[in-house]
């Protein structure tokens, strides 16, 4: 979100908050299939949710040789970007043999 919430009660920041790690509610209420989390937030419970809830995921943006490896391998993520593909390409392959 990239702001510091100053100007926001503090009620209502924890609300946002807690709204991007469960975002069932957000996402029933627009009529979504999916959800599209930064990679944090995806380890925080966004991907438990939305497997629970048989949603499409898509993770963000995910650079670490370790969670690249950890993403490739997760049944429950359907995309995965990330700013080094080639590597990406190069672990899927090594997880498969």
């Amino acid at each position: 979100m990239g702001r510091d919430g100053g100007e926001i009660a503090r009620g209502r920041l924890v609300h946002t908050r807690i709204g991007e790690l469960l975002p069932l509610r957000r996402v029933r209420a627009c009529g979504a299939h999916g959800v599209a989390a930064h990679w944090r937030l995806a380890r925080a419970g966004v991907l438990r949710e939305a497997a629970r809830n048989r949603l499409f995921t898509m993770v963000w943006t995910v650079n670490e040789d370790a969670a690249l490896a950890g993403f490739l391998t997760d049944p429950r993520v359907d995309v995965l970007v990330t700013d080094r593909p080639r590597r990406a390409v190069e672990l899927r392959a090594r997880i498969r043999h």
